[in-house]
């Protein structure tokens, strides 16, 4: 769960329906490295405004620690603003977070972050999964496949095991 001592890490990944959001923490102590995701959000109709909310009413208390990463696909000029504001700018003016709390990163290949989330998920020394409040994740992780060219199968969404849109937000934090 959240801390006042730790970073927390919201990572996006954009769609038309739903947009997905994971939220966990990443810190080294004495005891060693540790990665806990322990949140997530379903926001429909991916609306910036109601996701920022969202995010505003739960953990408005520790976004002076956060840090937003997801999906680079949200650094595209949105047409629908009159500014033209990516959606990661969008983003940072509603929970009014400092330019430096994005951490945008391209996004991985599927083949090359497959490996590097296999790597993690088998060695990693304190790698969690909340499976109470991360359940699409947990399922994400359970059923997501890939293709004989190690894409991740993403065809159709109206099939649950086609979307791994938190899956996305998954791989983003690892980038």
């Amino acid at each position: 769960f959240p801390s006042h001592d730790r970073q927390l890490v919201i990572s996006f990944d954009f769609n038309l329906e739903p947009m997905a959001i994971v939220f966990s923490h990443h810190w080294i102590d004495a005891q060693g490295e540790h990665l806990h995701f322990f949140d997530e959000m379903i926001v429909h109709n991916a609306s910036i405004p109601k996701a920022c909310d969202m995010i505003k009413e739960k953990y408005g208390d520790y976004l002076h620690l956060a840090v937003v990463t997801g999906d680079s696909m949200g650094n595209r000029g949105d047409i629908g603003v009159r500014s033209n504001a990516t959606l990661y700018e969008q983003i940072r003016e509603n929970l009014r977070l400092r330019a430096n709390q994005l951490k945008i990163a391209p996004n991985p290949t599927h083949e090359n972050s497959r490996a590097q989330c296999a790597k993690l998920l088998h060695f990693h020394p304190d790698l969690k999964i909340n499976a109470t409040n991360c359940p699409n994740l947990r399922l994400d992780m359970v059923q997501v496949q890939c293709d004989a060219y190690g894409a991740i199968i993403k065809k159709n969404r109206k099939f649950i095991s086609e979307r791994a849109d938190h899956a996305d937000c998954f791989r983003a934090v690892l980038s």
